[in-house]
């Protein structure tokens, strides 16, 4: 390269350094004045009034729903199912017959033991009589023995017969009476075991046997022929952590929603509280029941639970976004006359948006929900509109 090529590359580089640097000067410069103008106009931010409303203390938790009754109905006989009356989704009513089992063994058995305590009435009518008889020839004997018209042998033979005669005649009262006529009651009960019963009110949830299924009785760990629920009311039981566990009271209002329907919402309350925690959990049972007496809910739903422990009338309340900690304390900006000023406050229930204020604010005042990082205390504001 020659002399004169370099001397002209180093004059154009120190033109291009100087233009650049001309450049960043000004760019410096604008900035600056855009600082000082912004500061001068006072930050833009966007305000929310305090206002007054009710706010609610709301638990939130997860449960799932059962019926206020539900029965599994098993088989007090051993038998083959003969017929079937009912099926899945028929309503029913205490007492009505769901099944029938095979009953020819069960009737013979009945009839086995009625003619049992026939006999073993007639038996007791034949004590009954021998012991008059007898009786009588023991107070016959008795008076003569008294007199010394007969022998002590003599007495003494008729007194064993009169004794005999009780005795038998008290086997024959306990075989008639207890015996025989316990059978036959067994018998009965038997051969009526035979016509399954729903034991409630309700509908048919599940059926696990049809016409020709060997059933056992329940002493022989037999399943569950039937279920028979009551859904008119509905039982949601949730798990309440410890931490919340105080504040759940009999009566509360309380909200399912239901995943599966939409999150369509159902409203209740709390009918059972239990007084201990698990020992594995750590949380404590609670029932949420709720009517549905349309039959729209069913048992079996996984929901969502939400328990009002608390309700506050007339509370101050403003947005969550407006107030941030600092060294342990809630604070807000509030616009004062252009100004941002930094408030302490004491906050209470915090319920989805909003959040109640204790102290700290009154109603007329308005705090600053945008910008908060760009100001102190002090600083000047002005309110914008989106």
């Amino acid at each position: 390269m020659t002399p004169k090529r370099k001397k002209i590359l180093i004059a154009l580089s120190a033109v291009v350094f100087l233009f650049l640097g001309y450049r960043i000067f000004i760019a410096v410069s604008n900035g600056s004045g855009d600082k000082k103008s912004l500061e001068d106009e006072g930050i833009p931010v966007m305000t929310s009034p305090v206002s007054i409303d009710d706010i609610d203390n709301i638990i939130s938790m997860t449960g799932d729903t059962y019926p206020n009754v539900g029965v599994e109905i098993v088989s007090k006989v051993t038998g083959r199912i003969e017929d079937i009356k009912v099926g899945i989704g028929d309503k029913v009513k205490k007492g009505d017959v769901l099944a029938v089992i095979e009953h020819k063994n069960a009737e013979l058995k009945v009839r086995e033991a009625e003619a049992a305590l026939k006999v073993a009435l007639a038996n007791l009518e034949k004590a009954k009589s021998t012991l008059e008889r007898e009786k009588a020839e023991y107070e016959s004997a008795e008076a003569l023995y008294k007199n010394g018209m007969i022998s002590n042998e003599e007495y003494r033979k008729e007194k064993e017969q009169y004794l005999s005669a009780m005795s038998s005649l008290k086997l024959a009262q306990a075989q008639a009476n207890d015996e025989k006529r316990a059978k036959l009651e067994i018998a009965k009960k038997e051969l009526a075991d035979c016509w399954i019963r729903s034991p409630i009110n309700g509908i048919v949830t599940r059926q696990n046997v049809d016409i020709g299924t060997m059933v056992y009785s329940s002493g022989g760990g037999s399943k569950p022929l039937f279920t028979v629920e009551n859904l008119e009311k509905i039982k949601v039981l949730v798990k309440v952590p410890a931490k919340f566990a105080s504040y759940v009271k009999l009566g509360q209002k309380g909200e399912i929603i239901v995943p599966a329907m939409g999150d369509k919402v159902f409203v209740g309350k709390v009918t059972r509280v239990s007084p201990s925690l698990d020992q594995n959990t750590r949380s404590a049972v609670a029932i949420v029941q709720i009517d549905n007496s349309d039959m729209e809910l069913k048992s079996g739903l996984f929901v969502e639970v939400r328990i009002y422990t608390e309700t506050v009338k007339n509370a101050l309340l403003i947005p969550r976004r407006a107030v941030f900690r600092k060294a342990s304390d809630n604070y807000v900006f509030v616009f004062n006359e252009g100004k941002a000023k930094l408030r302490k406050l004491k906050t209470g229930i915090i319920s989805g948006d909003y959040i109640q204020v204790i102290a700290g604010l009154n109603k007329d005042e308005e705090v600053i929900v945008s910008n908060r990082t760009r100001l102190y205390d002090g600083i000047k504001v002005r309110k914008v509109v989106l």
